[in-house]
């Protein structure tokens, strides 16, 4: 009996938690997409207000965040967890911060001896989660000025097939959601492409 009444608060408690993380990821998502449909306007000198976020966008990187969530243990207890990691989301993108900085304020903040999780960790999920929800920004946002098609920017580091193959290629702004980012770490970008189409 005190087994099962264990178990059954530490679900109640991890409902808790996720009702509180859910929250958190769809407000930090959609200020994500928002600084990306901001810099496809500033890149074309247009001014965009567009009201209808793309929902499922957000629901997608909701889902993404809260798996994480249940694969890893919170460190010390929930409220003090969640409010230091919005804390320090909210700083970054009031500074502006890079993902690399981003990713280190994480790592500091939460793991500061760097015991419970390996380095890699935070900048695959800054990096990662930022490139994704600017990039449906400005997927949202190209499509808000009629721009039809897109070019995927690659790094030119990159040497996976994922995305080197493409880089320079042209897609419609249909074509273009979910293809960024492609595998973990990606940094890919979208661009208006004004041009002809390629053959």
């Amino acid at each position: 009996e005190l087994r099962e009444a264990i178990i059954k608060r530490l679900m109640e408690e991890f409902g808790l938690f996720e009702a509180e993380a859910r929250a958190m990821m769809q407000k930090e998502g959609l200020e994500m997409m928002l600084l990306g449909i901001e810099a496809a306007g500033e890149e074309m000198g247009v001014e965009l207000e567009l009201d209808i976020p793309d929902q499922a966008a957000i629901d997608a990187h909701v889902a993404r965040g809260i798996e994480s969530m249940r694969n890893t243990l919170f460190i010390g207890d929930r409220d003090s967890y969640l409010t230091t990691v919005k804390a320090t989301i909210d700083r970054g993108i009031e500074s502006n911060w890079t993902v690399d900085q981003l990713a280190k304020e994480l790592a500091n903040t939460i793991d500061p001896g760097g015991t419970h999780f390996k380095d890699y960790m935070w900048d695959r999920l800054a990096r990662t989660e930022a490139t994704d929800m600017v990039a449906r920004g400005r997927i949202s946002a190209y499509g808000a000025m009629n721009i039809p098609n897109l070019i995927r920017l690659v790094s030119p580091i990159a040497d996976d097939d994922l995305c080197a193959p493409f880089a320079n290629m042209v897609y419609t702004v249909e074509e273009a959601e979910g293809v960024i980012p492609a595998h973990p770490n990606c940094i890919c970008s979208w661009a208006p492409w004004l041009g002809e189409l390629p053959p």
